[in-house]
């Protein structure tokens, strides 16, 4: 019951494809860059591990 609560105050975490799309559209696909991008606009709305594979197999 608490769980359920608390999920509905917590932000959507991106979908896989979404996490992809986003790394699509930038201009610099480094690894670097790609975790910075994340990092700054997304953090808390992603897993960060995922995003880190999508990068990963994006090269």
């Amino acid at each position: 019951m608490q769980k359920q609560i608390l999920k509905a105050y917590l932000p959507a975490k991106l979908t896989e494809e979404e996490i992809r799309e986003i790394i699509n559209s930038l201009e610099d696909k480094s690894m670097p860059n790609i975790m910075k991008h994340f990092k700054q606009n997304y953090l808390g709305k992603c897993d960060m591990k995922l995003v880190n594979k999508l990068a990963n197999e994006s090269k």
